[in-house]
């Protein structure tokens, strides 16, 4: 038994598609990653991980740039730092 018409049926599901490829856009502008190098705020961010967490992995050799008092961490250095400390 079909409560909703075909026609109502489709506009619905167009609707709701619509949202949703609007909430996927608006998600990747304000998450996605589109720097190769991270201040310390956003570099625990990516990593998921507490600012503490990061200067103990810089002590235990994360590489990192200090330019005029800001850091830097290159993204690639970052992923490459948690590979190599895999279990």
């Amino acid at each position: 038994m079909q409560v909703l018409s075909k026609d109502f049926e489709d506009r619905i599901l167009n609707e709701v598609s619509t949202q949703v490829r609007k909430a996927i856009v608006q998600i990747e502008n304000n998450y996605a990653v589109r720097s190769e190098y991270f201040n310390k705020k956003n570099a625990c961010i990516y990593a998921d991980i507490t600012a503490p967490t990061l200067d103990k992995w810089i002590a235990k050799g994360l590489e990192i740039a200090k330019i005029n008092g800001s850091y830097c961490i290159k993204k690639t250095d970052l992923d490459e730092f948690i590979e190599a400390h895999k279990l």
